[in-house]
């Protein structure tokens, strides 16, 4: 089977040790269509972390924020993190 699959990378974390990205597409900065992917794979950089994120538990939303360096993290993408079964 084969996965469309949008990389979205954060190079460092933020003042609040958390790592942003940005879910859109195109100088418009619109969302991506729900038919035109299946995961996006957020990576943070430094860390070499990736939450391997279905399109539909995004859908709709511009920004994505992970916390991977805050212990015991409560995060709703924190299920992600890693993981690469889904494929």
């Amino acid at each position: 089977m084969i996965h469309r699959v949008q990389i979205k990378t954060a190079s460092k974390p933020d003042g609040k040790r958390r790592y942003g990205f940005t879910l859109t597409t195109g100088a418009t900065c619109s969302c991506y269509p729900e038919d035109t992917l299946d995961f996006f794979a957020l990576v943070c950089l430094d860390l070499d972390n990736i939450y391997i994120v279905p399109a539909g538990e995004v859908s709709g939303i511009k920004t994505a924020r992970v916390w991977p360096n805050v212990e015991g993290s409560s995060g709703r993408l924190e299920q992600y993190r890693e993981l690469w079964g889904q494929f």
